[in-house]
């Protein structure tokens, strides 16, 4: 975990108010997730939910995956329901289906 102001966040570091922690969270979503997954599929902009959902995904799984994915082609190619069954395939850790994950996944396609 990195400060804003670039620097580790470490165990000898004071404890952080909630509204800090949101601020430095908002911060990463804005200035790392966001703006990777808008420089690769830059036609999110004027699709606020699948932008939201494709944050989400980039937030959990990086951005270079994202890149990368047949879901970003999807999303790119605005074919939703393709895009929607992509996102029904990143649901393992481990190499296990992991319920959260398919919750998780499940919610983002609702965003569409």
């Amino acid at each position: 975990m990195w400060k804003p102001d670039g620097t580790k966040v470490s165990m000898d570091d004071p404890a952080i108010t909630k509204e800090v922690a949101n601020d430095w969270m908002m911060r990463e979503l804005r200035g790392n997730y966001a703006a990777g997954v808008l420089k690769a599929s830059p036609g999110l902009i004027t699709n606020p939910g699948a932008l939201a959902a494709m944050i989400d995904f980039a937030y959990n799984l990086g951005t270079g995956r994202y890149r990368a994915s047949t879901l970003r082609r999807r999303i790119d190619a605005q074919d939703w329901e393709g895009a929607k069954e992509q996102l029904g395939r990143w649901v393992r850790g481990g190499g296990i289906i992991l319920p959260g994950l398919v919750r998780r996944r499940k919610a983002e396609a609702a965003l569409f």
